[in-house]
């Protein structure tokens, strides 16, 4: 995971607006995602999938009608390929258009959290950076992400985080059943099982912005 960090800082460096670069996670050109994932990882690809809606830069495919998205629908859909062009541009007529996708329904939701949030409008913010953790804001909105499987606890500094001491923050993936209240000293702890991502907001903004109940399978 710690990658990521370094990525994410090799962008800082090298471009002016981070947030002008287009970002995707696979191509028809490119072996795709799920070729590399043991098993077709359903969690790690929402890990992926998590990063590349809520960090900064335009997530290729995710924004425009779902229907259009032909780089997601290899997503959405779990599809394997490389960039031999005979297995990796299959028709994606072939396995039909199902919403009810676990993938498709994981995007729309966290789509809704991007455009709810207005992400774009605050600087990513690195708040830990380690092998089998990371995590990051974007204003209100805190992203914590895994590569592990095992339970994976981390009680985080208050330097990593934009909320207030003595806060009730909540995962929106399941926000009436996992809330945490930050340290009197800023401190919070997350604890990700199972591979899991979770994106935390203050408590208080849940009711006001329509997500105070939860709309996915997460």
């Amino acid at each position: 995971m710690s990658r990521l960090g370094e990525r994410f800082w090799q962008y800082k460096t090298a471009f002016a607006d981070g947030d002008a670069l287009g970002t995707f996670l696979d191509n028809h050109d490119q072996d795709r995602f799920f070729q590399y994932v043991p098993g077709g990882d359903l969690q790690l690809a929402k890990s992926a999938l998590t990063y590349l809606l809520l960090s900064q830069g335009i997530p290729i495919g995710t924004l425009l009608p779902l229907h259009t998205s032909l780089s997601l629908f290899w997503f959405f859909f779990a599809l394997t390929g490389t960039n031999d062009q005979s297995r990796n541009r299959k028709p994606l007529w072939w396995i039909g258009f199902d919403t009810s996708a676990p993938l498709y329904k994981f995007i729309a939701f966290v789509n809704k959290i991007r455009g709810t949030y207005r992400v774009w409008r605050y600087p990513q913010k690195e708040g830990w950076s380690g092998d089998d953790l990371y995590v990051f804001t974007r204003g209100p909105v805190l992203v914590a992400l895994t590569n592990r499987r095992a339970p994976n606890p981390q009680t985080l500094p208050g330097t990593s985080h934009n909320f207030r001491p003595g806060e009730r923050v909540c995962n929106l993936f399941f926000p009436s059943a996992d809330c945490e209240t930050v340290g009197a000293d800023g401190t919070l702890r997350i604890v990700l099982l199972n591979g899991e991502q979770k994106i935390f907001v203050p408590k208080r903004t849940l009711r006001t912005v329509g997500l105070d109940e939860r709309v996915s399978d997460g």
